[in-house]
């Protein structure tokens, strides 16, 4: 449901097929041969520090990367990051975040499979965009270059649940504040959460 901030890239071209990158200390142990992939995709790349704690900026910039077509992006926040991986052809990412963003965007990303990613997509029937080596994430590449991809029916379904979880929240909110429950006076536990927020 999240909405980003906009942010431009710099130096597009409109309707220039863009591929954003991002790269963690775990990427080269899964797959040595990243940098090499990376450099045969024929399109303009975006390298995208998204894990700022990983200081994967750093990591990307010591990477023999070949940058002739390509952006560096700075830190950014959240909701630029959101902006910015809407506006990709499709994404290679590390983290489950970046994945998120790019699906709920409609952008195609190949992933790396672990636990917590593959709980997510696996139901989704997007466990083919996870990998776990250079052959599978070629792969992965190869079918973005061949196939159209639309993830809009599953984009859909998964906004609906979410209102209709919102909506839920909703009604039970409503129905306590009814019987006088859970108000801010009443209720001890919001008390003391909006102590600890006053002291923060």
């Amino acid at each position: 449901m999240m909405t980003g901030e906009p942010y431009r890239l710099d130096g597009v071209e409109p309707g220039e097929p863009l591929v954003g990158i991002h790269v963690v200390p775990y990427t080269l142990r899964l797959c040595p041969d990243f940098v090499e992939i990376v450099n045969a995709i024929p399109h303009a790349k975006v390298f995208i520090p998204f894990t700022h704690y990983n200081h994967d900026d750093s990591l990307m910039a010591a990477l023999a990367f070949d940058r002739r077509n390509s952006i560096t992006l700075p830190r950014l926040t959240p909701e630029q990051l959101h902006s910015v991986i809407g506006q990709m052809t499709y994404v290679v990412v590390f983290s489950l975040h970046a994945s998120i963003f790019a699906f709920s965007q409609n952008v195609p990303f190949a992933t790396v499979r672990q636990l917590k990613v593959a709980n997510y997509f696996e139901d989704r029937g997007l466990e083919r965009w996870m990998f776990r080596s250079g052959d599978e994430l070629r792969q992965i590449l190869d079918g973005f270059a061949r196939d159209r991809v639309d993830l809009t029916e599953l984009i859909e379904a998964d906004r609906a649940a979410i209102r209709g979880a919102f909506d839920e929240f909703a009604d039970i909110v409503q129905q306590r504040r009814t019987r006088g429950e859970g108000t801010p006076a009443s209720d001890p536990a919001h008390q003391r959460v909006d102590e600890s927020l006053s002291e923060a």
